[in-house]
């Protein structure tokens, strides 16, 4: 029996991911993938020379990319999701009720010289260096100069900053962003950490994800997923 239910869990396993990949309703992205180079129909990479994404298998983690900076301080890189497949969400169109952003990674070093963004952000004003853009967006970031925990940020023509008491580490993290007309959930592993009422994005937004040395010595995030589905 318990063989039985274990292969009746992978094959539904396998049904739910086909059928994301066909429903225009999720955008499914493995950064696993073996090709040695960012996939340019998704995503646009950028930043500083010595910088990169590239394939990572160092831990017991599927393959992720790893998304780095150079050697030097101040130096930074990005993936930005304006490729030709990329997708743009974009509540106001009245096509959606809801928008759920969901990655998993984790941060490399967990100090207060990585600073590192991700999330949604406005399109066509996506952020290349790393701060608090004052963009339409629903991010988190790591800054543990200003917040030893991940932070929860919103902006619509003003801004809204939530600490998630959870606190930066190198261990590999699910983070989710539930994004509707009156409310963001931020949620962790699974446990909500903050939910904002204003500064409410009424943008299309896109993907992004930055990563920044205060220090002169590589810093980095490893990706493994991105997934976003609307209702």
């Amino acid at each position: 029996m318990g063989s039985t239910q274990a292969t009746q869990d992978d094959t539904n396993a396998i049904i739910n991911e086909l059928r994301k990949a066909l429903d225009p309703n999720y955008f499914t992205y493995y950064f696993n993938s073996p090709v040695a180079a960012v996939d340019t129909d998704f995503f646009t990479e950028g930043g500083d020379a010595g910088g990169g994404f590239t394939i990572d298998t160092v831990d017991n983690e599927p393959p992720s990319r790893k998304l780095f900076t150079s050697g030097a301080i101040n130096e930074k890189y990005y993936i930005h999701g304006d490729g030709k497949y990329a997708k743009l969400w974009d509540l106001q169109s009245s096509a959606y009720r809801r928008v759920h952003y969901i990655t998993k990674l984790k941060a490399n070093q967990s100090g207060n010289d990585i600073l590192a963004l991700f999330g949604l952000f406005e399109a066509g004003a996506f952020p290349t260096d790393y701060a608090e853009p004052n963009i339409d967006c629903a991010q988190f970031f790591i800054d543990v100069d200003t917040d030893a925990n991940y932070a929860c940020r919103t902006f619509d023509g003003g801004e809204k900053q939530t600490s998630s008491g959870v606190a930066v580490d190198t261990a590999y993290h699910k983070f989710e962003i539930i994004w509707s007309e009156t409310s963001i959930m931020f949620l962790i592993d699974d446990d909500v950490v903050a939910t904002h009422a204003t500064q409410i994005p009424d943008s299309p937004l896109g993907l992004v994800y930055l990563v920044k040395a205060e220090v002169a010595a590589e810093k980095s995030t490893d990706i493994e997923y991105v997934e976003v589905s609307v209702e």
